[in-house]
């Protein structure tokens, strides 16, 4: 028996927001900023003995798309590592950076995208809305630090 509660790190509020939309089609989500270092989805699991295998396959499909390899988890208190997908090498995290206010500039704008595509795809098979709570105030957040950075440039 499980609390019925998942908690998802995830270190980019984008991906978090992507992946809060992949899974409020069938579990009650709530995404979190509650720590400045990880963004955190809360997932509500359903009353059925196959549900965190249902979810756990979702997540590491979303982690293969994403090309991370690894997310971790906490149930019931104890904490674990979903791996799946295969990391990117593509990306040059050792190249120096030229301007760090245009590339964060440029990381908020695809967080803002994200979040904005998430909060309008999200909605139930019958037309209402099913809010990813935590998606509007995320957001507001998000536009508060555009503006922030519009200002020290």
């Amino acid at each position: 028996m499980t609390s019925g509660i998942v908690l998802f790190e995830v270190s980019d509020v984008a991906a978090s927001a992507r992946l809060a939309e992949r899974l409020a089609d069938r579990w009650n989500v709530i995404l979190s900023a509650e720590r400045s270092d990880v963004m955190v989805l809360l997932v509500e699991l359903q009353p059925t003995t196959d549900d965190m295998a249902l979810l756990s396959r979702d997540v590491e499909a979303w982690l293969e798309e994403e090309s991370l390899c690894a997310l971790r988890y906490e149930l019931d208190g104890r904490g674990y590592v979903l791996e799946a997908g295969e990391l990117d090498w593509s990306v040059d995290v050792a190249a120096p950076v030229v301007d760090e206010v245009d590339v964060r500039r440029a990381r908020l704008l695809d967080a803002l995208d994200s979040v904005d595509r998430a909060i309008s795809a999200v909605g139930s098979a019958d037309g209402r809305p099913v809010p990813v709570r935590g998606l509007e105030g995320l957001r507001d957040d998000i536009v508060f630090a555009l503006r922030l950075a519009d200002t020290s440039s």
